[in-house]
């Protein structure tokens, strides 16, 4: 059967060539009347662009794509509408932001939200850095707070001893300082530490999120995929996740440290 279709599409592309020679070549080579060309010149262009053209753009693209024109209008267009819907830009693996087009030095807002922060920071942690240096900067850093029934069940579930996870988010909390003794004035750093685990780790800037989701068996063997979002509607998924954050930081018993406000009190103490 696909060997008879295949036969009729040659047959159709052919029938458009010679279509065109017939009604629009040879009316001018013999000079026909102009109000015969009139006729024949649109209707042949046409025939041999619907037959012939569309045939070989076929082809080109099937080759290229494995998929016809047919297929890719019906099965693969409505999902890339779909997708720019909500602004999904691109599905990664790689968690390097520099590679990832994340520009997390000289975005205005940063957003890091994760379980422990240990991944972000041990391959960042120079952009980060350099961020914490710059003038006019808004850095927000969520984690689970160390000291709450979370981190205990993060633990269990991961098959980790207790404190595991303490352990790993306060050596983040005083990277993380370490990183803000230049913080300028016209800058801030907040580190958010709430009780409760996270199902998702977000990196999010004014223009891009960034978002990871956590495998449910324990293990770093098969890295889950991450989703990058563009800031290009307001009712796209951007602005879901933005807000996310947003609610993330009402949550009951947050505690909230203003790293400025505690370095400067080191500073005066010393």
């Amino acid at each position: 059967m696909n060997k008879i279709l295949t036969w009729f599409k040659r047959y159709i592309a052919l029938l458009g060539i010679t279509t065109y020679i017939g009604v629009t070549i040879l009316p001018i080579a013999f000079s026909l009347p102009d109000c015969v060309q009139k006729l024949t010149t649109p209707l042949g262009t046409t025939i041999f662009f619907g037959f012939t053209i569309t045939y070989f753009i076929n082809k080109f693209i099937s080759k290229e794509t494995n998929y016809e024109v047919k297929e890719l209008i019906n099965n693969k267009f409505p999902t890339l509408i779909s997708m720019e819907r909500i602004g999904l830009k691109q599905l990664e693996y790689n968690n390097n932001l520099n590679l990832l087009g994340i520009d997390i030095i000289a975005s205005t807002d940063l957003y890091v939200v994760m379980n422990d922060g240990r991944n972000f920071l041990s391959v960042n942690a120079g952009d980060f850095a350099k961020r914490l240096t710059r003038e006019n900067k808004k850095t927000v850093v969520i984690l689970i707070d160390p000291d709450s029934d979370a981190q205990s069940f993060l633990c269990k579930k991961n098959n980790k001893s207790p404190d595991y996870y303490k352990s790993k988010i306060e050596s983040s909390i005083t990277e993380i300082k370490s990183f803000a003794v230049k913080l300028p004035k016209s800058s801030t750093l907040y580190i958010y530490l709430i009780p409760t685990i996270l199902s998702q780790n977000i990196i999010l800037t004014e223009n891009l999120s960034l978002v990871g989701i956590y495998r449910n068996a324990p293990g770093k063997s098969n890295p889950p995929p991450q989703f990058i979002y563009e800031n290009s509607s307001i009712d796209g998924e951007y602005e879901n996740i933005k807000n996310d954050i947003n609610e993330l930081k009402k949550i009951k018993d947050v505690k909230v440290i203003n790293v400025k406000l505690i370095l400067n009190e080191e500073a005066t103490s010393k």
